[in-house]
């Protein structure tokens, strides 16, 4: 007992030695090492990886609905492909497989697992904090530039630091609660606010959790009611606000008060008609990009940029492949939501049931898990999913007392 604690002192030790090597060089070569584009590398080494290791699971994981409806989102969005003379045009469906990858990978890895290795855990803490003080340096830039940006890296990096809490501190509750509430300041003070709301949201959710779980019909209710007031939320943004300069404290310096709140409505406005013209229900091509649409000549648009690049999951799913499109992939989303039902009582499920809430704002005002251009943060995301559904899968067969028990 005395040399197995010995040893795993000197883990820590050696874990700590190396995030702080670590730590320096990510720095350095943070734009080559978080580099969007390393999606495309790390999914040909976790191909093999997955083609390794997924006998134990492969049973279980592949005869699961979720799987085939993510087949079929990205069947569907190859068939809507259309000729263009750029090829780079078609990373990003060939990024949809990927991700169907790397959510393959999270449930490999966590079949029968619940948390991540201590060295992973210890390095992306320290990676958040590091970044959160980078950050943080210029606030003023940070509020004046990409502030959604940022939140994003941060939202996709948080559920792997609270996975590992429970396993480290009886207070893990508490320790979660103060980390989102720190970082959902923070993202307030940046302007980021579809990340704000997202905290808020995971927030809400994390704590209502026994309410949410107590029965299947809340838990499902629950989902949907969150996707429909937030859909009212933007209908009523698009059709009903009629200041689009208006602000609650233009010079306090906060980012979410500072900021005006018409900073998507001349887009939305123009992408509702160019939608409604086109071709609504299949979509006008998978490969196809808002950004390359121009304001329409007949509305007004007061923006400063010639595009209506759509900062929108759902307006850009449309746009690409239709409300047809868009039904498969709610489906997905919904499938992975239900089946996790099954380990509802556990954390591990808490975070990411809490994280898929919190997901719901930023898709709507952000392009994000499916045809955007954070590939890699996309992944994270995917991988998490894949986390959540992998340790689901391993205890479906188990007994409901053990399945559901308090965490």
């Amino acid at each position: 007992m005395k040399e197995s604690k010995e040893i795993r002192v000197l883990n820590i030790y050696i874990i700590i030695l190396f995030a702080f090597a670590f730590i320096p060089i990510a720095g350095i070569f943070n734009s080559l090492i978080f580099n969007e584009y390393n999606v495309y590398l790390l999914s040909v080494f976790f191909l093999f990886y997955c083609i390794y290791n997924v006998s134990e699971v492969s049973k279980s994981l592949f005869t699961r609905s979720t799987i085939y409806i993510f087949l079929v989102f990205i069947v569907y969005a190859i068939s809507m492909a259309v000729h263009v003379p750029d090829i780079l045009y078609n990373l990003e469906l060939v990024s949809l497989f990927c991700y169907f990858l790397f959510f393959v990978l999270g449930a490999v890895l966590f079949y029968n697992k619940e948390y991540i290795t201590d060295l992973v855990w210890f390095l992306t803490l320290t990676y958040l904090f590091a970044y959160l003080a980078r950050i943080s340096m210029d606030l003023e830039g940070a509020i004046e530039g990409t502030n959604l940006s940022s939140g994003i890296v941060v939202i996709s990096l948080v559920p792997f630091v609270l996975i590992n809490l429970r396993k480290y501190t009886r207070n893990y509750i508490m320790y979660s609660y103060v980390l989102v509430f720190f970082l959902m300041l923070w993202c307030a003070v940046i302007g980021a606010r579809a990340v704000t709301l997202g905290f808020l949201f995971f927030g809400v959710t994390f704590y209502f959790w026994p309410l949410i779980t107590r029965n299947r019909f809340v838990y499902i209710t629950y989902f949907l009611s969150c996707l429909f007031f937030m859909s009212l939320g933007v209908l009523y943004y698009i059709f009903f606000i009629t200041d689009p300069d208006f602000a609650l404290l233009s010079n306090s310096g906060i980012g979410i008060l500072s900021k005006r709140v018409g900073t998507r409505l001349d887009i939305w406005v123009h992408l509702v008609q160019v939608i409604a013209q086109g071709d609504w229900l299949w979509g006008n091509g998978s490969n196809l990009k808002t950004g390359d649409l121009t304001p329409l000549a007949y509305l007004d648009f007061s923006m400063n940029r010639a595009n209506l690049s759509s900062h929108s999951t759902i307006f850009e799913v449309i746009y690409r492949v239709g409300v047809f499109g868009l039904s498969i992939f709610f489906i997905l989303i919904f499938s992975i939501w239900s089946f996790l039902w099954k380990s509802s009582g556990t954390n591990l499920t808490r975070i990411i049931c809490s994280s898929i809430i919190m997901l719901i704002p930023i898709c709507f005002s952000s392009t994000f898990l499916v045809f955007s251009a954070f590939h890699l943060r996309c992944a994270f995301v995917w991988i998490l999913l894949g986390f959540g559904y992998g340790y689901t899968l391993s205890l479906a067969k188990m007994p409901k007392s053990k399945t559901n028990c308090p965490s």
